[in-house]
């Protein structure tokens, strides 16, 4: 299975595994946008 290295989550399912990495993408793309220069 997939293991999320952010959040520890194994998945099984590839296209989960794809869906739940696009979603800490997006998490960490949101984090970084909001961080102050």
């Amino acid at each position: 299975g997939f293991h999320c290295p952010r959040c520890g989550v194994v998945i099984t399912d590839p296209e989960k595994a794809i869906y739940h990495l696009a979603e800490e993408i997006n998490k960490a793309l949101d984090h970084l946008g909001k961080r102050p220069e």
